[in-house]
């Protein structure tokens, strides 16, 4: 709904699928601004996981690869920049490991990562 309010277009079917099967349907673009499921990351999410004997992080086959999506987007596409937003937690999961595995796979295709942890409140309301 807040694409189609911006941007007057709906898009169309899942991420996964579409980078599957109609990766050329996404337009190029110059800026790509984008989030990924923070459940398979987040202290809670993780907690919740553990809990109920469920996979997290990468290994959450539903919403731990949501990433590798958007980064095949961005391989395709080569946007000259990009925001990617997820939670404070993304940065420790796994001793440090997913970070490892998202910064690499950025710098792999030769962009420069800047992370930040930001505080939303002043932003939220």
């Amino acid at each position: 709904r807040t694409y189609a309010d911006w941007f007057g277009e709906t898009p169309e079917g899942d991420i996964v699928e579409i980078v599957r099967n109609h990766l050329d349907a996404i337009p190029r673009h110059d800026i790509l601004a984008a989030g990924f499921p923070c459940q398979p990351f987040s202290i809670a999410g993780v907690s919740k996981k553990n809990a109920l004997g469920r996979p997290h992080g990468f290994d959450d086959a539903e919403q731990g690869n949501l990433f590798f999506s958007l980064a095949a987007v961005i391989e395709a596409r080569r946007p000259r920049a990009f925001i990617l937003e997820n939670v404070k937690n993304l940065r420790s999961h796994d001793k440090g490991r997913t970070w490892d595995v998202i910064r690499s796979t950025l710098e792999s295709m030769r962009y420069a990562v800047f992370a930040t942890v930001l505080d939303a409140a002043a932003w939220v309301p």
